[in-house]
């Protein structure tokens, strides 16, 4: 039995609100499915805590979310007024990437923020290459390199917010040396969720 990822997240929002931390709410989520683990092998119960694991990191904790929301906060503005922009255009086609942008951003999935990072690298490139030569005969020296210089700006914004928001909001988990006894009175490695 594997878990269910959507009903899990949501029982990890729910007790993170309540005030607990992912550490916590991840014994206790292992506890719950200690059965079905135990039946199963080990194989089958690394899978099962890593997903455990996996769906708690990935929620932001409320004491995260207070100290480094507000970043993930601001670049949303520029997303959703690049949305507006197209809106108020009327050209509806192009509303797909920003609105996928905003929503990932809006809903803090930061395990899909690598798109940000792959869309900088192709903004740089996109510059390197106007600049290089499709406007070559349009600018002059000085126009080529303001060209580049706003693609190569915009593509180092988009990758350093896909690399360290994701850090700042949901860093990995580690497991220490540390031996703990649960509740349970068993003995498990003890997780660090940054």
């Amino acid at each position: 039995m594997a878990i269910n990822k959507r009903k899990t997240k949501r029982e990890v929002k729910k007790l993170l609100k309540s005030g607990m931390s992912k550490e916590d709410i991840y014994y206790e989520l292992i506890d719950k499915y200690k059965n079905p683990i135990e039946t199963r092998g080990i194989a089958y119960t690394k899978r099962i805590h890593r997903d455990i694991a996996n769906v708690i990191r990935y929620i932001p904790s409320n004491e995260r979310l207070k100290k480094y929301g507000l970043f993930n906060n601001l670049f949303l503005i520029p997303l959703l007024l690049w949305g507006a922009w197209y809106l108020l255009l009327g050209d509806f086609s192009r509303l797909f990437w920003p609105g996928i942008f905003a929503f990932i951003v809006g809903f803090k999935h930061t395990k899909y923020y690598f798109v940000f990072v792959a869309t900088g690298i192709l903004v740089i490139c996109q510059g390197f290459a106007m600049s290089l030569y499709a406007y070559q005969d349009h600018f002059s020296g000085s126009s080529i390199f303001l060209v580049l210089l706003f693609y190569a700006s915009f593509g180092t914004i988009l990758i350093v917010f896909g690399i360290y928001m994701p850090r700042l909001l949901t860093p990995k988990y580690t497991f220490t040396d540390e031996i703990i006894t649960t509740s349970d009175g068993k003995k498990k490695k003890k997780i660090s969720f940054g």
